[in-house]
């Protein structure tokens, strides 16, 4: 019964490893990262989640109305394939057909070189000389 006795008492404030109050404000910090972690994972987590969620329908929702819009132009498409006023301008158009007794005549603009050059020797030099017959062409002459 004396060893017991020895284990119940309470422990002299000369021999304590830790004073009271700095262990009663480890525990309540101890406490406080607790709550935290649950608030943390109970109630932020989710509720960003929640919002990231929102965002990414409403991104797949302006894509499905895009594929929609898409479809929409396609199927109209089709079926004015499936008329025979689409099938002769579809001939027309791809194939090149003609009619009996039309007469077929292509025009043909003239080709627009590029003017996206590099940049450095001997392109700076040519770049300067198309800017320059550019403005010429645009201000009229005597």
């Amino acid at each position: 019964m004396g060893r017991a006795a020895d284990l119940t008492r309470p422990t002299p404030r000369s021999e304590r490893l830790v004073p009271r109050t700095l262990g009663r404000i480890a525990l309540l910090i101890g406490a406080l990262v607790v709550i935290g972690s649950f608030a943390n994972s109970f109630l932020v987590l989710p509720v960003q989640s929640w919002f990231g969620q929102r965002t990414e329908i409403e991104d797949r929702q302006e894509e499905l109305d895009v594929l929609r819009a898409a479809t929409d132009r396609l199927q109209q498409e089709v079926d004015r394939l499936n008329t025979p006023a689409g099938v002769e301008d579809a001939a027309r158009d791809e194939l090149g057909f003609v009619m009996v007794g039309e007469d077929r005549r292509t025009v043909v603009g003239t080709p627009q070189a590029p003017l996206d050059l590099p940049r450095g020797w001997p392109y700076d030099v040519v770049d300067q000389i198309v800017t320059t017959r550019q403005a010429e062409a645009v201000i009229p002459g005597p």
